[in-house]
C-alpha cells in the first residue's frame, strides 16, 4: 500500500460519522434537563398570596358576635386554598407570633367553635378554588360563648395553597409546592368592658457618653404584666442644653399579655429606629419617655446622654502623651551629656 493510500485511510477514520441513535439520546437528555429546569422555575413563580387586613383587634363581651371580611388575592397561577385557624400564645421581642397547633388538630377548650366561615359556606380546613389574579372575599364570624372567661385570646387565620400535579425536581418540590399567609386575631374578652394591661418599662437606654457629631439612638423595651394587650401611645422628648427639642413618636405596636417587646418609632407611617434626626454637639441631652395605655394610665422615665468631642479628646491626649515622652527623653539625654562632661 502506498503512503498516499495510508494517509487517505487515516483521513476516513478521523471523519467517521457519529451514530444517529447516539445523537438522538444526547438531544433527549438536553431537552429533559431543560424541561425540568423550566418547570421548577415556573412553579416557583406561581406561589403568591396576599391577605387584608393583616390583623384584627377587638374587645368583645361573651356571647357577642362579630364579623370580619378578609380579601385574599392570588398573584400566581390557578390553585386551591384551605382556610384554617391556629392559636398563638406568645410573641418574640420583635412581635412575631409563635404559632401553636391547628385548632382542628388540638382544641381542648373547643375554641374552634367560636369561628365560622360565613362566605363561602365551608368548614375550617376545606378548600376553595382561586384563579390567577383573582380576589375573593372571605367572611368570618366570631362568637365566644357566654361562659368564656375574661382575658386575651390570640389566633392566626391561615390561608394555605398546595400546587398539585406540577413537575418539579424532587429536591425542590418541598420548597415550592406550598405557600401560606396568615392574619392575626387578637380578642379581649371582658364582661364589664374593662381591660387590664399592666405595662412595665424593661429597658430605656442610650449611651451615657457619645461623640459630638454623632446621633443618639434609644433602645426601648416594654413588658405587659397584665391580662390584656395594649399599644403604648406616646413619645420620647429629647432636649439639649441649648434648648433644642426633638420629638420621637412611638410606633403603636401591640404588646400581648405575658410578653415584652422592643418598641420602635414611627415617622410618615414608616417604622424607624428611635434616633435623634440630627448630629449632636457638646453638652447634656435629656430624653423623657412618656406613654399611656387605653385605660389612660400614664408612664414616664428620663435618662441623660452627654455629648463631647471624644475623638478630638482622644487624639489630643495621645499627642500630648507622645510629646511628654519625647520631651522627657530629650531631658534625660541632655542630663547624660552634662554628666559625661
Amino acid at each position: 500500500m502506498t503512503s498516499k493510500n495510508k494517509q487517505e485511510n487515516r483521513r476516513k477514520k478521523k471523519t467517521k460519522k457519529i451514530p444517529l441513535l447516539f445523537l438522538i439520546t444526547i438531544f433527549n437528555l438536553i431537552l429533559a434537563n431543560f424541561y425540568l429546569s423550566s418547570a421548577t422555575l415556573t412553579s416557583a413563580q406561581t406561589v403568591s398570596l396576599s391577605v387584608s387586613p393583616p390583623i384584627l383587634e377587638a374587645v368583645v363581651k361573651p356571647a357577642e358576635k362579630i364579623e370580619q371580611t378578609y380579601i385574599i388575592e392570588n398573584g400566581g397561577g390557578d390553585t386551591e386554598i384551605s382556610i384554617d385557624i391556629y392559636q398563638f400564645k406568645e410573641t418574640d421581642k420583635g412581635g412575631v407570633a409563635k404559632i401553636d397547633k391547628s385548632l382542628k388538630e388540638y382544641d381542648p377548650l373547643n375554641l374552634k367553635s367560636w369561628f365560622e366561615i360565613e362566605n363561602p359556606k365551608i368548614n375550617l380546613g376545606e378548600k376553595i378554588k382561586l384563579a390567577t389574579k383573582e380576589k375573593k372575599e372571605i367572611k368570618i364570624s366570631i362568637n365566644p360563648p357566654q361562659e368564656t372567661e375574661d382575658g386575651d385570646y390570640y389566633f392566626t387565620l391561615v390561608f394555605r395553597t398546595e400546587l398539585d400535579n406540577i413537575t418539579v425536581l424532587p429536591n425542590a418540590k418541598a420548597a415550592i409546592s406550598q405557600a401560606e399567609i396568615g392574619s392575626n386575631i387578637i380578642l379581649t374578652i371582658t364582661k364589664d368592658g374593662k381591660i387590664n394591661p399592666r405595662p412595665e418599662i424593661v429597658e430605656f437606654k442610650a449611651p451615657k457618653f457619645i461623640d459630638s457629631f454623632g446621633q443618639i439612638t434609644y433602645r426601648l423595651e416594654i413588658a405587659n404584666k397584665g391580662t390584656s394587650f395594649f399599644k403604648p401611645n406616646g413619645k420620647i422628648t429629647v432636649t439639649s442644653i441649648l434648648g433644642e427639642k426633638y420629638i420621637l413618636n412611638l410606633a403603636p405596636q401591640n404588646i400581648i399579655a405575658g410578653s415584652s417587646r422592643t418598641i420602635n418609632c414611627i415617622k410618615d407611617q414608616q417604622i424607624i429606629p428611635c434616633r435623634v434626626p440630627t448630629k449632636i454637639f457638646f453638652g447634656p441631652y435629656k430624653a423623657t419617655l412618656t406613654f399611656q395605655t387605653e385605660d389612660q394610665k400614664k408612664y414616664e422615665k428620663t435618662i441623660n446622654t452627654f455629648g463631647a468631642p471624644l475623638i478630638v479628646i482622644g487624639v489630643t491626649t495621645i499627642i500630648l502623651v507622645i510629646f511628654l515622652w519625647i520631651n522627657n527623653n530629650s531631658k534625660r539625654n541632655v542630663d547624660k551629656k552634662k554628666k559625661t562632661l
